[in-house]
Formats: structure tokens, sequence, C-alpha cells
């Protein structure tokens, strides 16, 4: 339908930009699958009416993110909303249409998602810019990056509750990240990272590979705590505690 040879896309990573999207989408009965091409990403992605909520009409919608151009269209399935994306080229309403109903069809006769459980991300950016600018950093809104959180499958899944994002610059870059109820990450997901300790958490790790961070668990939560060259994992592992501490 495409025209163009696509391959399933690899997100396993804890350090990419949207750690373990995979994770929320699985404890929710969301259906996250996405595929590369050469000059096209298709996303399809099937959310149960739970994490839907109002965020859908039918139809496609189009728009740019940075320097790419991209075109998705929702429609209406059983119990739940499937949603189609298509970014870079093509990407066209009527094409991402297409790709939706194809995606219904499948959908229906599946007989649509089981509602999953909705675990509640509790992090106030508020509170830990307080935390953060109280351990003498000068910081303001927003992670200087222009790569961040915030696909539409991530923003859906958010809205919903399940995630939390913040970001500041100023004297350090940092970011926050609360993903609730997906418990321990995968020994596989851990390659690469090393045990630290962190007060308050039952475990933490922490690595150095595409982004500096940590990756720390509380009962069944997990928080991200991510930072530029400007910070080293020990202000990071105290910034952590601070947090949890909340």
């Amino acid at each position: 339908m495409l025209g163009v040879s696509v391959t399933p896309s690899e997100r396993s990573g804890l350090d990419w930009v949207e750690p373990d999207r995979e994770a929320t989408g699985a404890i929710t009965q969301t259906l996250d699958c996405s595929w590369r091409g050469e000059a096209v990403s298709l996303t399809i992605a099937v959310f149960p009416d739970a994490v839907a909520g109002a965020r859908f009409v039918e139809g496609p919608e189009c728009g740019h993110d940075s320097a790419t151009e991209f075109c998705g269209a929702a429609v209406r399935t059983a119990g739940s909303w499937t949603y189609a994306e298509l970014a870079g080229t093509p990407s066209t309403p009527e094409l991402a249409a297409a790709v939706a109903e194809v995606a219904r069809a499948r959908v229906d006769a599946d007989g649509g998602p089981i509602s999953g459980v909705l675990p509640a991300a509790t992090l106030d950016c508020d509170a830990v810019e307080g935390v953060v600018t109280g351990m003498g950093y000068q910081v303001q809104d927003g992670y200087p990056s222009d790569v961040l959180p915030g696909s539409s499958i991530w923003q859906v899944l958010a809205d919903a509750g399940t995630l939390e994002y913040c970001g500041w610059h100023g004297s350090i870059g940092l970011e926050v990240i609360a993903q609730a109820g997906v418990g321990l990450p995968s020994e596989v997901q851990l390659d690469g990272w090393a045990p630290v300790e962190v007060t308050g958490a039952d475990a933490a790790w922490g690595g150095d590979k595409e982004m500096k961070g940590l990756v720390v668990v509380v009962g069944q939560d997990r928080l991200y705590v991510r930072g530029g060259s400007d910070l080293d994992e020990s202000e990071l592992v105290a910034i952590a505690a601070s947090v949890l501490a909340l």
C-alpha cells in the first residue's frame, strides 16, 4: 500500500527518548507497532476506550514535528480507537486514512482489546522544580533538545495519566519521567546499566549510553532521571533521592 519497503522499528532501550513505551502499552492493553522505511515511518496503535478517552474523532489530520511532516487518521473500532500515522514521504491524509481502514478491519475481526489497568503516574513538575532549585541549580521549563517525548502514541498514554514528563534547562539540562505500573526492567533492557544506590528506591541502575541517566524503581513504578554532560551520576542520584522524598 505504501509502495516502499518498511521494517519493524526497535525501541527497547531504556535510554530511548520515550523509554519503554511498550511496557505502558502492555499493561493498558494498547497495541503499539511501528515500521520504518528509507523516507517514511508508519505507526499503528489501538487504544482501548479507557485509554483513548475523548482524544479522537474519526478522520485524518496532518501537521509537522520539527522538520518532519506527518499525517494520521483515527477510526472507531470494537471497544477502541485505532490510529494510523505516517511520517515522512509519502504522508497524505488519504493514505493515512486508507491504512487506518485496513487496521480497522483487522481489529474489528479480532473483537477489539480488553481494557487494561490504568495506573496513575504521580509526578508534580512544579514540586520537582522546587527540589532542583533548592539544591542550588537555576532552571527554567523545557529541556534543551529538539528530540523530546511527545509522539502521538506517547501523548495519548500521558493524557490517560500513565506517564508524566518534566524537563528543564538553565545551569543544567534535566529530564524526569514517571512511568506507572510497569515494574522492573528486563535483563535485556538493563544490558550496559550498572546498579546504583538511591535512597528511597527499591532498585536503581545508572547508564551512560545515548542518554546519561538513572532508572529507578519503587514498587511497580519507574522514575527516569536524565541529564546532559553538565551532570554526573552522583548528582543525578542526589536529585532522584530528593524527588522520591517528595
